[in-house]
């Protein structure tokens, strides 16, 4: 199923983000590094950076923005405004974006499109359009709105495409900045005609504005104003379109306690992280992030760390397979400090211990022995090295209920006519197999122990 993404629009104007009605009266709505930082936090699928005034000015999109907007989001990042030719293309995407949106010299020199498109793919390659109706029907303006063309918008998303345009941002002027929806019968006969993406840019007031141009055909939605002004979400969106019927990526995001908290760097940029399992409270290990990694962690719902010792970003058993998932991240009364709650899926300390605390005593504690074991069956499950039988186990869902069912038998059969020794050995081989099929489910043996915990309460 094809998810219909939602895209924040950063239009830049002399290194600050802008916002206005039509194109018109521009007004300053912050820095641009800051805003990407929230969305990057805050679920958005995409961000698009438009440096407005290039064209007109006679410049190039200014790289050092574009750069440090970069280093602040994880999500595909589109960035047009002035560009001109191939090597321009070139230098954005060295400056780190993702895609390349070409608007006005595309319209004067259409052969742009494939040279670009032959250099760097078609998925690299957005055409955007500002479409304006006219007594003559829609028309394409360019230079940031300003100028009139006498092409006709929709012959020339045709052809666009047919020069090997991968994507098309479609705006409306007559609806920019207005709030009364997107022009949806526009991107309805544009879906008519092409089959590549397109993002629907221009009107939105409201939540439900977006399902209807998603349902009009639009591959991706885009606003700008409600963003930024925090009068819609991107969750508020989300979850509008999915209620309507339409398939967004709602990804399940890491909640941070207290709610709306964000953390104080030290003067390294980093925040000390204890990392705690979230069913048994054993502390795991303690650790740094840092700004990088607290997004990463919050994105992604595993954990990421900043090593102190390599200078680098580390994701948590991106090598040994021994990743963590992340159930909350709880800042101290200072947000200067946190407590990661996570599900391991093996062992948390490099020495292969569970703990990187007492590593020793982990084992000797109640429930020490199943929960080391379920650590094996971790690792077991993200390694599956072959020839082994809990591989097999693993990969084979009629195998391990059968198993279970003979060891089952096996202990009753024990208990009622089998020596002492007879009941362990059964009853061990019972609670290995329960844990292989816990582990193949995805249920550590610790939320069974912490359950187990509660009821001897």
């Amino acid at each position: 199923m094809v998810m219909v993404r939602v895209i924040p629009c950063l239009d830049v104007k002399d290194g600050r983000v802008v916002k206005g009605v039509n194109f018109e009266r521009l007004r300053d709505m912050g820095d641009p590094v800051e805003h990407a930082r929230f969305y990057g936090e805050a679920g958005a699928d995409e961000l698009v950076f438009l440096d407005v005034s290039a064209t007109l000015e006679g410049r190039r999109t200014m790289l050092d923005v574009v750069r440090r907007v970069a280093e602040q989001v994880f999500i595909p990042l589109t960035v047009g405004g002035g560009v001109s030719d191939v090597e321009h293309v070139a230098s954005l995407l060295r400056a780190g974006a993702d895609k390349v949106g070409i608007n006005s010299a595309a319209v004067t020199d259409p052969g742009l499109i494939t040279r670009c498109a032959e250099r760097f793919g078609s998925q690299c390659v957005v055409v955007a359009v500002d479409s304006k109706r006219t007594a003559d029907g829609h028309r394409v303006f360019t230079r940031g709105g300003k100028h009139q063309t006498e092409r006709e918008t929709l012959a020339w998303i045709e052809e666009a495409v047919a020069k090997g345009a991968g994507e098309i941002l479609l705006t409306s002027i007559d609806r920019d900045g207005t709030g009364q929806g997107f022009d949806v019968e526009l991107l309805a006969e544009v879906r008519r005609r092409v089959r590549v993406p397109v993002v629907a840019s221009g009107g939105a007031g409201r939540a439900a504005h977006f399902a209807d141009a998603a349902r009009a055909g639009a591959d991706a939605v885009l606003a700008a104003t409600l963003f930024h002004e925090r009068t819609l979400s991107i969750d508020d969106v989300k979850d509008a379109m999915a209620v309507r019927g339409v398939a967004v990526r709602q990804a399940a995001r890491v909640p941070v306690l207290p709610a709306g908290a964000s953390p104080t760097f030290d003067a390294q940029g980093l925040l000390p992280a204890v990392l705690v399992d979230a069913d048994s409270g054993e502390v795991l290990t303690l650790a740094y992030m840092n700004a990088d990694s607290w997004q990463r962690t919050r994105a992604t719902g595993e954990t990421w760390l900043y090593s102190r010792s390599r200078g680098a970003l580390w994701h948590k058993g991106a090598t040994s397979g021994h990743t963590q998932q992340v159930v909350s991240l709880a800042l101290d009364c200072d947000h200067d400090a946190v407590v990661v709650r996570v599900r391991p899926r093996g062992p948390a300390c490099h020495e292969g211990w569970r703990s990187c605390f007492a590593p020793t005593a982990t084992t000797s504690a109640a429930g020490g022995a199943l929960v080391a074991l379920d650590d094996v069956l971790a690792a077991r499950a993200a390694s599956r090295p072959a020839g082994s039988y809990t591989t097999a186990l693993l990969g084979d869902e009629n195998k391990r209920e059968k198993k279970l069912g003979e060891e089952l038998v096996e202990l009753l059969r024990a208990l009622h006519k089998g020596s002492d020794d007879d009941v362990v050995d059964e009853a061990a081989d019972l609670f290995f197999h329960v844990a292989v099929a816990l582990r193949a489910r995805g249920v550590p043996l610790a939320r069974v122990l912490a359950r187990l915990g509660e009821r001897a309460r």
